[in-house]
């Protein structure tokens, strides 16, 4: 996230956090802020790199920018504080 706060696009595995994270360019060219590789080996790595070298000048800082705020403190604070206040109006008072 840190990276891609800098308007950095990063190589990441494929899994976890990354899904959420990460948006891969083989599945979202337009909107990717960089790309996954599949398997933990030196030859999966490899090729993600050789990839990544081709077309990161394709992946835009402003992605990787809005990404990463996605998952900011302040979103946080925000989805948080709308989630609390929807279901806080749905709890009956007692009297």
């Amino acid at each position: 996230m840190e990276a891609q706060a800098c308007g950095t696009p990063v190589i990441a595995f494929g899994r976890g956090g990354a899904l959420e994270t990460v948006v891969d360019y083989k599945k979202n060219p337009q909107t990717a802020t960089g790309l996954w590789f599949d398997q933990q080996t030196v030859e999966s790595l490899v090729r993600a790199v050789e990839t990544f070298s081709a077309i990161s000048n394709r992946i835009s800082a402003e992605n990787c920018f809005l990404q990463a705020n996605r998952f900011s403190s302040r979103m946080f604070q925000t989805s948080y504080l709308a989630l609390l206040e929807k279901y806080c109006h749905q709890v009956p008072h007692r009297t």
